[in-house]
């Protein structure tokens, strides 16, 4: 079951969300994502789509019990802003 999921804009604006308390714009395509309710731990299962154009992916990555990290890149591998859809799968605390 997922236990948060984002649909963030460009500069990590929560538009639509579950257990996530605020988002961070790192720089360019770079985000940091706050959980409301912390995981038990970093071991959790993470997938994520770029929203503005279909040539762009999205990694999770540094994953902890209350904070995720999204990068959007191109396919060139230039970080890139954009909206993005993530869902986190893990134990809640």
């Amino acid at each position: 079951m997922a236990k948060a999921w984002v649909f963030s804009a460009a500069d990590a604006a929560l538009t639509n969300s579950l257990n996530l308390a605020s988002g961070t714009d790192n720089g360019t395509g770079n985000y940091t994502y706050t959980y409301t309710s912390n995981l038990a731990d970093g071991n959790c299962a993470a997938a994520a789509s770029a929203t503005d154009n279909t040539d762009l992916n999205v990694t999770v990555y540094s994953t902890t019990a209350t904070v995720f990290t999204a990068e959007v890149f191109n396919q060139a591998g230039n970080e890139h802003d954009s909206r993005s859809r993530t869902i986190i799968c893990g134990d809640l605390a």
